[in-house]
């Protein structure tokens, strides 16, 4: 069994106060300050000071909390592997953008699913910045993420497609019957763009800084962080945005949306599945890049 000090330690940090740790715990106060101690006297270092508002970590504090968080994870996944071996199933944890989410991704990993008797799939969905946490954190076993990917040597990079962003408006918006759009056009119109944070939202930005032009002199009503509620405005003629053209797919070949190119801008971007070198079951990865680009074959 993994050491009881190091989720004490975990619990301690996250709640920032010994005495909320206790009571998850189902502890006392003491014998939680005993056990922080004790791990103290381990590493032979302080691990947090006590402040107005509750506990600090230290600089030492803050590594042990990164790995008594990874080497919590590895425990918790190691239990599940061998609860899947009894079982015979088989259990992934994957992240995703947003983006990624509303796109035919989740309608791969369904496939994978169905093909795959006895495997569950849990989709997390977070920004790519707390996605790649999650995976050194062991939190997620792999991640699909769009946008360009840096990577160290621990991880291992499949690129599953390449997407493009589009400005896309209503059916019935007045640039609807347009074959084009200027960028000066452009900033005259209602805006209605994702979140800052979110990787459509950074990539658009960038575009736009490389032409040496900025957001702030767009248009920019609304900022919205799910892109369902993003297209039913646009689509109810309450503005236009730019999103990828993966998650507006549907809607454009049903005509509820329309795609109005934007003169000389192409914005491409590709869409990556990312995990760690010593992830065993590769050829899971290999099969679900292998439906998702017959799937893209076959216009689906």
């Amino acid at each position: 069994m993994l050491n009881n000090k190091l989720y004490t330690f975990l619990e301690v940090a996250s709640c920032g106060s010994v005495s909320l740790a206790a009571k998850k715990l189902n502890l006392t106060q003491p014998a939680v300050s005993q056990q922080i101690r004790a791990l103290e006297q381990e590493f032979g270092t302080k691990l947090y000071v006590r402040s107005e508002k509750g506990i600090i970590l230290t600089a030492t504090g803050e590594i042990a909390f990164k790995y008594a968080n990874r080497i919590c994870n590895l425990y918790n996944s190691l239990q599940e592997e061998i609860k899947n071996e009894k079982s015979r199933s088989s259990k992934l944890v994957i992240g995703v953008t947003q983006t990624i989410e509303f796109s035919i991704v989740s309608e791969i990993l369904a496939e994978f699913c169905t093909r795959n008797k006895g495997t569950h799939i849990k989709i997390v969905s977070d920004t790519i910045k707390n996605l790649y946490t999650k995976l050194k954190l062991y939190e997620v076993d792999l991640i699909i993420v769009d946008g360009n990917v840096s990577l160290d040597n621990r991880y291992n990079r499949i690129l599953l497609s390449t997407d493009y962003l589009v400005y896309v408006v209503g059916k019935n918006h007045p640039l609807a019957n347009k074959s084009m759009i200027s960028m000066s056009k452009l900033r005259e119109q209602s805006l209605i763009l994702r979140t800052k944070g979110s990787s459509t939202r950074e990539l658009f930005e960038a575009c736009l800084e490389s032409l040496n032009d900025n957001i702030l002199n767009y248009n920019v009503v609304m900022e919205v962080d799910n892109i369902a509620t993003i297209k039913s405005l646009v689509a109810n003629g309450y503005g236009s945005t730019v999103l990828s053209h993966s998650v507006c797919a549907q809607e454009i070949k049903k005509g509820k949306l329309v795609v109005v190119p934007i003169e000389n801008l192409s914005i491409v971007r590709e869409i990556n599945i990312v995990y760690h070198k010593d992830f065993e079951y590769t050829e899971k990865v290999d099969e679900i890049r292998s439906i998702y680009t017959a799937r893209m074959a076959a216009g689906l």
